[in-house]
C-alpha cells in the first residue's frame, strides 16, 4: 500500500503539481503593503485621464522637471503595467491588486518549474527544489513591476531553449519564433528590465557563433543559424519599440553605479542585506542553491553550453552583489543548470522513492503552513501595521499647511490618497537625486536648512523605523524643536506642523509623545 501511494505521489502529473501551485498562490496572497504599486496606479490614472505619457513629474513638488533621460525612463517606461494596475484596482478594488500579485508571482514559479521539467528534471524533484525559492521570495512578495521582468527572463530563456532544440532537429519553429519578438515588445513596455532579455539573446547568439567557429558542441546548420540570428536581431529591434527607445539600456547601466544604488537597501550585497535585517537565511538559501547548481555544471563542464556558463556566472555575480537581483539569480540558476542535474533527479527518485516522497510531502506541508499563516484571506488585504492610514486621513481632513515632507516609504501611498490636495516631497520613483540627498540629510536630523529651502510646513513620518525599530533623527529633532507642533500621533506615524503656520490645530504634549513611542 505504501509503495503504491509513493509511486502515485511521485508520478502524479496533475494532482500534486496543481495542489502545490494552489498553495504557492495562497502563499503570495500576503497583504499589500507600502510598495511601488501606489505610484504605478497613480501614473496609470494620470495616463488614462490625460491620454498621454507624462513628460515631467506630476506628483512631487520637489523633484526637478528638467526632463533628463533617467526621468524619462521612469516616467514613461512602465505604462502598460501601470494601466493594468489601475484597471485592476478600478475593477476589483484592493482584492483585484492582491489577486494580480499572487497570479504573477505564481506564474513566475510555475514557468521555472515547467522549464526544469522540460529539461528532464523529475517533476517531484523540481517541486522540492523550487520550494526554498518560493519561501525566500517573501522579501519580494509585493506588487511591483519588476515581476514582469521575472516572468520575462524565465519565459524568454524557456522559448529560446525550445527554439534551439527544434532548430537542431530541423523542425519548424515559425509560431515559436513569432512569440519571442512579441515577448520582447511587450516586456519593453511593461518594465525597464527588458535589457536583460537583450543580453540573453546576444549571449545565445555569441554561443552559437562560437560553436560553429570552434567546432564544438552541437552547432546549428548554416540555414538554422541564420534563422536564429535573424530572430534575435528582430527581437532586439522589437524591444526598442517603446516610449524611451534605447534609453533604458543606457540608464540601467549608469544607475548601477549611481546614488540610488547607495540609497536603497535592496541594492546592498546579499550578505549585508541579510545582516541588516538579521535574516541569515536570505544569504544561506541563495548560497546553497548556487552551490548545488554550480556543482553539477562543474562536474559536467565538458558538455555545458557556453551560453549557459555566461548566463549562470552573470546572474550569480549580479545576484550576490545586489540583493535586488538575487531573485533573478535563484530562478535562473535552477533553470539554466536543469539539464545537468536531470539524470540525478531521476536516479534519486528511482533509488530512494520513499525518501523523495517524504521530502515532497514535507515541502508541501511547510508551504501549506506558511501559506495559512500569511494569507490575506485571514488578515485582510492591507498590511496595516505599516500604513499611515490615520495620519493621511488627518492631513486630508484637517488640511495642515503645505509643503509636505514625507517618509520615502509613504510617498506612493500619500500621492494616491492625497493627490487632489497635496504633492509629495519624495517617493519610490527616486526621480531627483538632489532631492534624495536632501531627504537623507533631513531624515538624519539635519532638517532645518532643507525644510527652509523647500518651504516645508508639515511633516508626516514614521516615529519608529519599520523592522529596524529605530527612531529617525528627524523625529527626535522635531520632538525637541520649539518651532514645530506635534498635532497627530498613532502607533504608526506622527504629523508635525510648523508652529508659525499652525492656524488652530491642537498640539500634543511632546514629552508624553516620546514616552508613548518608547513604550510601543
Amino acid at each position: 500500500m505504501v509503495q503504491e501511494l509513493t509511486v502515485r505521489l511521485l508520478q502524479s502529473r496533475h494532482a500534486v503539481p496543481a495542489t502545490y501551485f494552489v498553495l504557492v498562490f495562497l502563499y503570495f496572497t500576503y497583504p499589500l503593503g507600502l510598495s511601488d504599486y501606489w505610484w504605478h496606479m497613480q501614473s496609470g490614472l494620470w495616463i488614462w485621464e490625460n491620454k498621454a505619457l507624462p513628460e515631467t513629474d506630476p506628483f512631487s513638488f520637489a523633484s526637478s522637471a528638467d526632463g533628463n533621460s533617467r526621468n524619462a525612463v521612469i516616467l514613461k517606461g512602465f505604462y502598460l503595467g501601470q494601466l493594468l494596475f489601475y484597471f485592476m484596482y478600478s475593477w476589483l478594488g484592493v482584492w483585484g491588486l492582491l489577486l494580480l500579485k499572487a497570479s504573477l508571482l505564481t506564474l513566475t514559479m510555475w514557468l521555472t518549474w515547467k522549464l526544469m521539467c522540460h529539461k528532464g528534471v523529475q517533476s517531484s524533484v523540481a517541486l522540492i527544489l523550487i520550494t526554498p525559492v518560493v519561501l525566500v521570495f517573501y522579501r519580494f512578495d509585493e506588487l511591483r513591476s519588476v515581476i514582469f521582468s521575472f516572468i520575462g527572463v524565465v519565459l524568454l530563456f524557456y522559448l529560446v531553449e525550445i527554439g534551439l532544440e527544434k532548430l537542431r532537429d530541423r523542425k519548424p519553429v515559425y509560431t515559436l519564433f513569432a512569440g519571442i519578438p512579441i515577448l520582447m515588445l511587450v516586456w519593453s513596455n511593461l518594465h525597464r528590465g527588458y535589457p536583460l532579455g537583450i543580453a540573453v539573446l546576444l549571449i545565445f547568439c555569441f554561443s552559437e557563433t562560437f560553436k560553429i567557429l570552434a567546432g564544438r558542441g552541437e552547432p546549428l546548420q548554416q540555414r538554422q543559424y541564420m534563422q536564429f540570428v535573424s530572430l534575435c536581431g528582430l527581437s532586439v529591434i522589437a524591444s526598442l519599440i517603446n516610449p524611451n527607445g534605447y534609453l533604458a539600456i543606457l540608464e540601467n547601466q549608469a544607475e548601477l553605479s549611481g546614488f540610488v544604488m547607495r540609497f536603497l537597501d535592496e541594492y546592498l550585497p546579499v550578505w549585508e542585506y541579510a545582516e541588516l535585517y538579521d535574516s541569515a537565511w536570505l544569504l544561506l538559501v541563495p548560497a546553497i542553491i548556487v552551490l548545488f547548481c554550480s556543482g553539477y555544471m562543474i562536474v559536467k563542464y565538458r558538455t555545458v553550453d557556453p551560453a549557459h556558463w555566461m548566463l549562470f556566472l552573470g546572474f550569480i555575480y549580479q545576484g550576490f552583489k545586489r540583493y535586488r537581483f538575487s531573485s533573478f539569480m535563484l530562478l535562473m540558476s535552477l533553470a539554466i543548470s536543469a539539464g545537468y542535474y536531470r539524470d540525478h533527479s531521476r536516479l534519486v527518485v528511482k533509488k530512494f522513492p520513499k525518501l523523495t516522497a517524504i521530502v515532497l510531502i514535507v515541502s508541501i506541508g511547510v508551504l501549506a503552513g506558511f501559506s495559512s499563516q500569511r494569507t490575506a484571506i485571514r488578515f485582510g488585504p492591507w498590511e496595516k501595521a505599516y500604513f499611515p492610514t490615520e495620519a493621511a486621513r488627518y492631513i486630508h481632513d484637517r488640511l495642515p499647511p503645505g509643503n509636505l515632507f514625507n517618509a520615502f516609504e509613504y510617498g506612493g501611498y500619500l500621492g494616491w490618497v492625497l493627490t487632489s490636495r497635496y504633492k509629495v516631497f519624495v517617493d519610490q520613483r527616486c526621480l531627483d537625486i538632489d532631492v534624495l540627498k536632501d531627504y537623507q540629510t533631513a531624515k538624519k536630523g539635519d532638517y532645518r536648512e532643507v525644510f527652509s529651502r523647500y518651504g516645508i510646513n508639515t511633516v508626516i513620518f514614521y516615529h519608529s523605523q519599520p523592522v529596524l525599530k529605530k527612531i529617525p533623527g528627524v523625529i527626535n529633532g522635531l520632538l525637541a524643536d520649539e518651532n514645530w507642533d506635534l498635532v497627530f500621533i498613532d502607533p504608526v506615524a506622527a504629523v508635525f506642523v510648523r508652529r508659525a503656520m499652525n492656524t488652530g490645530l491642537p498640539a500634543i504634549d511632546k514629552a508624553k509623545a516620546l514616552n508613548y513611542i518608547l513604550n510601543l
